[in-house]
């Protein structure tokens, strides 16, 4: 059966900013066995890091299966030997109690090994759902297959609820829903803008890596909400949507189009543009694109299919390949509390060689997905291959502002002055950094780590 990491392309970042890829090395809480079985009898089981990475990697195919409703995909990494127990009518059946219990699943979080009480080796992996945070135990046997499964429900993350920054004149804004695109991948967007009539410059916002909805929320931040109300307080219009990779992940899941960055990004962005165009209270000679993160790396793309764009606004795009920065922000994570230990190593030297198939003067559309980076597949290497963000945003001779926090680790400071390196400030290009900020945007001191995510802007 063909397997690919497709669909954890699509639900996690790709920048791998909000996984804690660090791994425990003890076992998890005391839980009951959904198997119902009694515990099998004490055995040693010598548990290398290659198979580690391979159980990881099973358990990452069997959570995909499960969240995108593909029973029979998910049983087959569960132990023939266990019958109807875990069958595709079990599991589906399983699932649909469990939903009930957990609310819509949020986004999966971190994975974890460790041994069980009686020395099998186990992969947690967390999902972060609308009514807590679970835990998913999957137990394996000798023959690496998924022998048991142990859920336990744990509080979920005390978040912090959003607040609208100082800045924001709710009294003089307004904000309505509109459709972005339309048929199968039509997406539910707001615009935001004045409340007085007239003719309103308009920015369209453009998200980073993975499912973001229109408010690019990560945990109780909010970055694009900020942007729409903030502008809007300012006299500028601005249209934000449901990312495409979030609002249809289920439909993505099962149907596993060719995943391109056109077909994750910029295709959406296109009809945004229409929806403006359109609108009467947009000015459509005054039409910018903002782009965070991966957004930004692509807002020149978007630009060069419709050239009646009229500027672009780049927040912390990266310049660099993403497989490179993939690697980076590994590195860097691991390196924050100064643990080295063969497992990290091994997964280390496990990404670089991947970064090294996309490089490869042999790297070809039949490359396989389990030797790429995150196990994406092929046809979104081959995509960005030779594209380079900085030169060909000079080519298109459009007004640009470029913006970085000088504390990010995700695009770094590097990537800021590349940019600069090819569009030279004058008055089409202008720069600005900012000693304070993360990737988020969100001031804080010393290195920037990934649990800073979790404290709310200020504005």
């Amino acid at each position: 059966m063909k397997r690919t990491f497709l669909y954890y392309v699509i639900i996690t970042t790709i920048t791998l900013a909000m996984v804690n890829v660090a791994w425990s090395q003890s076992g998890g809480p005391s839980e009951e066995p959904f198997s119902g079985e009694p515990p099998a009898p004490k055995r040693i089981v010598v548990v290398d890091s290659a198979r580690v990475l391979s159980l990881k990697s099973k358990s990452f195919f069997c959570m995909d299966a499960l969240i995108r409703e593909d029973f029979k995909a998910a049983a087959v990494y569960y132990d023939p030997a266990l019958g109807v127990d875990f069958s595709a009518d079990t599991l589906k059946r399983f699932w649909g109690l469990f939903l009930r219990e957990s609310g819509e699943i949020i986004k999966p979080m971190e994975v974890k090994n460790g041994l069980h009480e009686d020395s099998l080796p186990s992969i947690v992996t967390t999902l972060l759902c609308q009514k807590g945070k679970w835990d998913f135990k999957f137990i394996f046997s000798e023959a690496n297959f998924i022998e048991r499964m142990l859920i336990e429900k744990t509080p979920a993350p005390a978040l912090k609820s959003y607040q609208f920054p100082d800045y924001v004149d709710g009294e003089h804004v307004r904000e309505y829903n509109v459709t972005v695109g339309k048929g199968e991948w039509a997406l539910p967007g707001s615009i935001t803008l004045p409340t007085a009539p007239g003719k309103y410059p308009a920015v369209i916002l453009v998200h980073g890596s993975g499912p973001m909805d229109k408010d690019e929320t990560i945990f109780s931040n909010k970055p694009f909400k900020d942007l729409a109300w903030g502008l809007a307080s300012q006299g500028v219009a601005v249209l934000r949507y449901d990312k495409r990779t979030k609002h249809y992940y289920k439909k993505i899941g099962a149907e596993r189009p060719i995943l391109t960055t056109q077909f994750e990004v910029i295709n959406d962005a296109l009809e945004a543009i229409k929806v403006l165009k359109k609108n009467k209270d947009i000015d459509p000679t005054r039409i910018f694109i903002l782009g965070h993160s991966l957004g930004g790396m692509l807002t020149p793309r978007i630009v060069k299919q419709d050239t009646t764009i009229a500027g672009m606004i780049i927040l912390s795009g990266n310049a660099r390949p993403l497989e490179d920065l993939i690697l980076e922000q590994v590195e860097y994570i691991y390196g924050l509390d100064g643990v080295k230990n063969d497992e990290r190593r091994n997964i280390i030297d496990q990404i670089k060689r991947q970064r090294n198939a996309v490089k490869s003067p042999t790297f070809s559309i039949k490359t396989p997905p389990d030797s790429l980076p995150l196990q994406v597949p092929a046809p979104y290497w081959l995509d960005l291959q030779s594209y380079n963000p900085p030169a060909y945003a000079a080519k298109l001779k459009k007004p640009m502002l470029i913006l970085q926090g000088e504390r990010d680790y995700q695009v770094t400071m590097e990537d800021y002055n590349l940019w600069k390196k090819f569009l030279p400030s004058n008055d089409l290009y202008q720069f600005k950094s900012y000693p304070t900020l993360n990737h988020l945007y969100v001031a804080g001191k010393g290195k920037s780590r990934p649990d800073e995510y979790k404290t709310p802007s200020r504005g």
